[in-house]
Formats: C-alpha cells, sequence, structure tokens
C-alpha cells in the first residue's frame, strides 16, 4: 500500500549544512527541496506548484534573515501554513522568543543532534499529517450507512482529490482519487483485490478525506478514536446514566463529550460511527461561533429520530430519541432545572 513523500525545503547559506541534511532526509525517504539563498526560496514558493510539507531554514544569512524570510512567508496567504523551523547556533532566548511570536514551530541548535533531529521531524510532520486528515475529512460512516459502491460512488461525485479508507480493525484498503477517478497507477491488481475482499467484510468504518493519504497518520487517528473510547468506557462503568434509560424508554442512547463524542450504552457499536462525526464536528462549530451561550439543540435525523444536546452537570450530552413524547418531556425537566 502507497503512501506519499513528504516534500521538506532547507535553506541554509552553508553547503555542507545543506549536504548533510539532505542525506539524512533523503535516507527518510522524503524529498528534499535546498537552497542556499533565501531570495531563491521565495521564488521557488511563489512559481512552484510543488506542494511544500516543511521548511527548515538558517537564522542567519546573508542576502536575507530566516526572521525575514519566516515574515514573508506567513505574510504570504499561500505559503503561510508551511510549519516554519530554524536551524541555529545562536542560543539566545530573546531569539527563539521572537521566532515563536512570528509563527515558527520549533527550533533546532547547531550542530544537529541527527536521532532528535530525525525524532522531531517524524514527529512534527506525523501531527501535522494527522491534523490535516481530520481537517479534511468529508464523510465517514459504516457498513451500516453505506455499502462500498455507494462510498465510491460519492467519491466521484465530489470529484474528490484524497482517498477513501476502509478498516474493520484487523484489515484495512485504501482508494486514492484524483478528480473523482480511481487513481490505479500505483498497483492495479491490489485494489481491484483489495475490493473484492472489502465486499467479503461483515463491519467496517470508513473515512472520506481530501488529504494526502498517510498511512501512519490514518493509523494514528483511527488509533485515537479507540483510544478514546477505552478511556471512556472506564470513566463511565458508574452506570449513572442507568437513570435515563429507566426513566425514558424511547431513549435510545446517550452520548458524552469528554475530548470527543462516545456512546454510552452501546459504545463499540458501528452504526454511530455516522452519528459521532457529525456530533464531533457540530460541537466544533457550535462552541466556536457561539461558545457556550447555546443551550440546547434539538437536530431532526432521517430516520425520524431525534437528537437533543444540552449541557447537564457540567457534561455536554446527547440524547437520541425514538419519539418526540420522551424528547419532550427531558427537555422540559432540563428547563426546571435550569431555572
Amino acid at each position: 500500500m502507497s503512501t506519499f513523500k513528504y516534500n521538506v525545503l532547507i535553506i541554509d547559506d552553508h553547503p555542507f549544512t545543506i549536504k548533510i541534511l539532505t542525506k539524512i532526509l533523503i535516507k527518510q525517504d522524503y524529498n528534499v527541496f535546498s537552497f542556499t539563498n533565501p531570495i531563491e526560496v521565495l521564488d521557488f514558493l511563489d512559481k512552484n506548484e510543488t506542494e511544500i510539507d516543511l521548511i527548515i531554514s538558517d537564522l542567519m544569512m546573508e542576502q536575507m534573515t530566516g526572521m525575514e524570510l519566516l515574515s514573508k512567508v506567513k505574510q504570504n496567504y499561500f505559503t503561510s501554513q508551511i510549519p516554519f523551523i530554524f536551524l541555529s547556533a545562536a542560543n539566545n532566548d530573546n531569539i527563539r522568543k521572537e521566532a515563536f511570536e512570528k509563527g515558527a514551530i520549533d527550533f533546532f541548535d547547531k550542530p544537529v543532534n541527527t536521532n532528535l533531529f530525525i525524532s522531531k521531524i517524524q514527529s512534527i510532520l506525523l501531527n501535522i499529517a494527522i491534523s490535516q486528515l481530520v481537517g479534511n475529512i468529508l464523510l465517514t460512516g459504516n457498513k451500516g450507512t453505506l455499502l462500498p459502491p455507494d462510498v465510491l460512488k460519492y467519491c466521484e461525485m465530489e470529484r474528490l482529490n484524497g482517498f477513501v479508507y476502509f478498516s474493520n480493525w484487523t484489515l484495512e484498503t485504501v482508494f486514492k482519487f484524483t478528480n473523482g477517478i480511481i487513481d490505479y497507477s500505483s498497483n492495479d491488481e491490489k485494489l481491484y483485490a483489495d475490493y473484492e475482499l472489502l465486499l467479503s467484510w461483515n463491519k467496517y468504518t470508513f473515512i472520506v478525506s481530501r488529504s494526502k493519504f498517510n498511512l501512519k497518520a490514518v493509523r494514528e487517528y483511527f488509533k485515537q478514536i479507540q483510544s478514546s473510547t477505552n478511556t471512556f468506557l472506564l470513566n463511565t462503568k458508574n452506570r449513572k446514566f442507568d437513570k435515563f434509560f429507566e426513566k425514558f424508554p424511547d431513549l435510545v442512547e446517550i452520548f458524552v463529550h469528554k475530548g470527543v463524542w462516545n456512546a454510552v450504552r452501546n459504545s463499540t457499536d458501528f452504526s454511530y460511527i455516522f452519528i459521532l462525526e457529525s456530533l464531533n464536528t457540530l460541537n466544533s462549530t457550535v462552541h466556536k461561533e457561539a461558545g457556550k451561550n447555546v443551550l440546547f439543540t434539538k437536530i431532526n435525523l432521517d430516520n425520524l429520530n431525534i437528537l437533543l444536546l444540552i449541557n447537564y452537570e457540567n457534561n455536554d450530552l446527547a440524547f437520541l430519541f425514538k419519539s418526540e413524547k420522551d424528547y419532550q418531556r427531558l427537555l422540559n425537566i432540563w428547563k426546571a432545572s435550569q431555572k
């Protein structure tokens, strides 16, 4: 299963430093673009269509300082989001403070500690990949929401530049798209074999994302989801939510937000994946736009079920009902508790 290579740009007016760093990064299977003149870097970023994933820059250079280069990169709309790292022998707290204030994300000392350098670069790029993955997710679900042909048809209709990834926690497969067309260039036979295998799976979850495909990032994303679910299970074994299910017979499920949303009663039910992802998106949007001023929210689902989002005992909760009656009863009780 192929993946993409990171594009790393290095700028340093000492050719020997570039030679060493380039050798280190190529050994880690990165594409490296190197320059000794920062002015040429700006010209490259302005005219080249290559998407740069990380910039590593020297601080003190003759034609332009690294700090000046950083400012120009951040002022350009098309390059402002590129992570920027400094590499310098200047061990000065004020310089470091200024660098971070201008948008640098890290600072490496010269001479470079090779093992530390590799480890931190890998960690930085992985975190960036996960962030890009999550920020570009278009659709999530499971076998209960969409079958593989429907998922692939959705990608075609969206003219997807990205990928769809399927996992049943044991097996995995990915289909990469360019303008809504599956990219078979890497391995036609394997993709077809993966699709045939996918059709035989009894259960799976999937994500569709416009980001570049990075297998480590996708696996880490799924691991974090599973980890948050396991942690949530440990924190909810006191069964404090049982009283709700006892009082409201038409209450199907309760979801609690603890960093991410999780189901209380059936936390491993794959049919809730779509609802959970929607709640995560909604929670972020609502809080971003209205802070904690939103008291409650009602959502009518396609299957006529109802979601009620409220804040109860300092918890963000979502109640899934199959009737308007029980929804209204709980809402009235909650409103009374707020007086």
